[in-house]
């Protein structure tokens, strides 16, 4: 399950559930049936799915149109796609689900996995369960985070959060430093799975002869992703 996923390849988590379906398809395809749940991004019409195919892997791919939500991409419920929820789960009847970005998602879904009993993996990524900002800094740069061990004079989010961390089979991040990050909120039991990198053959680009010096910034520009002080710093030079 994961907030998009190819051709809507957008975002680095998307990335890595494509990289991981394509190692399970490839290597494992005796082991595991993979279906997809992701959002279809631009739906003509809300609480709404279509069926896909990834024809790479020979996968089905479910794709559905979620309604706004006032609180964007930190909605944590959305109780009036659970009928489309039920219908998928009850059409797929899962051994195992695995929660990547869940974004527009929600945790309804997982209402309906609890229900159930299907066991369920959360891959915990960005912000989203630790931090009333997706990318847990606000506007003004400052972090904010959760504190799970405390919540009582925190937000309703947090709240409503909790139970499903608990009832996870597993919770994994993407680094050690991911980790100790959600550790420091109070989530406990995470295990770490980093991101492998597939080997592409790319040709060796041939460096100029002036004394320039090439700096690469690997993300996009928006606030969170730094851009603002490789600027700042280019700006004192």
């Amino acid at each position: 399950v994961n907030v998009y996923y190819p051709p809507q390849d957008w975002g680095g988590a998307t990335h890595v559930v494509r990289d991981n379906v394509n190692e399970l398809c490839q290597n494992y395809k005796d082991d595991f049936d993979i279906e997809i749940l992701c959002t279809n991004f631009a739906g003509l019409n809300y609480l709404d799915y279509e069926i896909d195919s990834d024809i790479v892997n020979n996968i089905r791919v479910w794709k559905v149109t979620t309604s706004e939500q006032e609180e964007g991409d930190l909605a944590v419920k959305d109780n009036s796609i659970l009928g489309i929820y039920d219908e998928i789960i009850n059409t797929i009847n899962p051994d195992l689900v695995h929660l990547h970005c869940i974004q527009r998602i929600t945790t309804s879904l997982i209402d309906i996995i609890i229900d159930r009993k299907i066991p369920y993996i959360i891959t915990a990524h960005d912000g989203w369960w630790i931090s009333p900002n997706q990318f847990i800094i606000n506007n003004e740069g400052v972090q904010e985070y959760y504190d799970y061990r405390n919540p009582s004079n925190q937000s309703a989010r947090i709240h409503t959060l909790k139970p499903y961390l608990e009832s996870a089979a597993a919770i994994t991040t993407v680094s050690e430093a991911f980790k100790n990050i959600h550790e420091n909120c109070g989530i406990e039991n995470i295990i770490n799975t980093e991101n492998g990198i597939v080997k592409k053959n790319l040709p060796k680009s041939e460096r100029t002869s002036n004394k320039k010096v090439m700096i690469a910034h690997m993300g996009g520009c928006g606030f969170h992703k730094g851009l603002d002080l490789v600027e700042k710093i280019l700006n004192r030079i």
